[in-house]
């Protein structure tokens, strides 16, 4: 494999590493949701954070060339589909009955 090959597969490992980073920290977002008393504060705070990290290494991963951003990208998309595949989809609770979209009635 070409010196280019191994940079490429590298800078894919790295995104399927930032993939990870940024779901994992999502899903513990999520779950935490119920159970904190401000959920906006929590929803902002990481995403900041997420962004915050994410962003600035896809432009390091970068290097001033779009193949390598496409290749990370990829990367992170793959992590993503192993991560849904692994983790499956959760069951969160259901509302109590009669309540849907957070109204309790008529009105």
């Amino acid at each position: 494999m070409t010196r280019y090959g191994v940079s490429l597969g590298a800078v894919f490992a790295a995104g399927m590493v930032l993939g990870c980073f940024y779901f994992a920290v999502l899903r513990q977002t999520v779950r935490r949701l119920p159970e904190t008393a401000h959920p906006a504060r929590l929803l902002l705070t990481s995403l900041l954070i997420r962004m915050g990290f994410v962003l600035p290494a896809f432009y390091l991963l970068m290097a001033g060339r779009w193949e390598r951003i496409a290749v990370t990208l990829g990367g992170f998309v793959v992590a993503r589909e192993i991560l849904i595949r692994l983790w499956g989809k959760e069951k969160f609770a259901s509302p109590p009955k009669g309540v849907a979209h957070g109204h309790s009635g008529p009105e």
